[in-house]
């Protein structure tokens, strides 16, 4: 995950970005500099779940992604990998439910709740913090290159966003 930079897909600038294989190595993409990009979380899951169909629906494509994940599978160190997602998964719902208990007595204790107040409103009025974000998101609008791609990045998750509310309602209940 690199820290911070502009997605390469839709062009904003985020704090954090995913490392993303433009050949997936399931499908024989390398790990070498040429085919990594960084993209934001966002563009990163569509993009995955892009590949996706295009593996389902290729028989070829299927056929390989199953032998590269069956192959993956036979190491050891996914073996080890994959008891440790166990053995936290299997702690996951205790774990949430103590950090849900503390997020709770820290949110109900007005000292805390006044503390983040202040520094939300600190962040907010604070001239020079201002006038960073601005100049980021000025700096980010300026490119029409740029501006172009986020301008359509946006009118695409506005059509997803209209034509998954269009399938919920027509679902039967």
């Amino acid at each position: 995950m690199k820290t911070s930079g502009n997605c390469v897909q839709c062009g904003m600038h985020r704090l954090s970005l995913h490392r993303d294989h433009i050949v997936p190595k399931s499908l024989g993409g390398s790990d070498d500099p040429d085919n990594i990009q960084f993209l934001c979380a966002n563009c990163h899951e569509d993009k995955s779940r892009e590949d996706m169909r295009h593996i389902r629906a290729d028989p070829r494509l299927s056929a390989k992604y199953a032998e590269a994940t069956r192959r993956s599978r036979q190491t050891p160190e996914w073996r080890v990998k994959s008891s440790e997602l166990q053995k936290r998964l299997t702690r996951a719902p205790a774990r949430r439910a103590m950090q849900s208990e503390a997020s709770k007595k820290m949110w109900t204790n007005p000292k805390h709740r006044e503390a983040q107040n202040l520094r939300l409103i600190k962040e907010w009025t604070d001239p020079i913090a201002r006038a960073k974000r601005i100049a980021g998101m000025t700096r980010a609008w300026a490119d029409p290159e740029t501006r172009a791609k986020r301008v359509e990045a946006i009118r695409e998750s506005v059509r997803r966003r209209e034509a998954k509310r269009r399938e919920a309602s027509q679902e039967p209940l």
